[in-house]
């Protein structure tokens, strides 16, 4: 029961993404407009991380360093996100 009470946030979905996962992203641009890209990066981060196989949690935190001037970790970034959208 505690583990299932545990896997909850990430399994439970939304289409093909955990809820957890697009809740921590609405609320990472809702940041990101309000506080600025630099307070919301951790948001973005703790996302990939959490999601590690989601390619729109990667493609957020690109976008967050493409905003705070860092075209090199975006580009790497964008490139991780388009290998895991693409189809298998």
């Amino acid at each position: 029961r505690t583990t299932a009470l545990k896997q909850w946030p990430i399994t439970t979905r939304r289409g093909d993404q955990p809820m957890l996962e697009l809740d921590i992203n609405r609320v990472g641009y809702a940041v990101a407009e309000t506080l600025g890209h630099a307070t919301a990066l951790p948001l973005f981060a703790f996302n990939a991380t959490l999601f590690p196989r989601s390619a729109n949690a990667w493609d957020s935190l690109a976008e967050t360093y493409a905003a705070l001037g860092n075209a090199k970790q975006a580009e790497r970034l964008y490139a991780k996100s388009k290998a895991l959208a693409a189809p298998r």
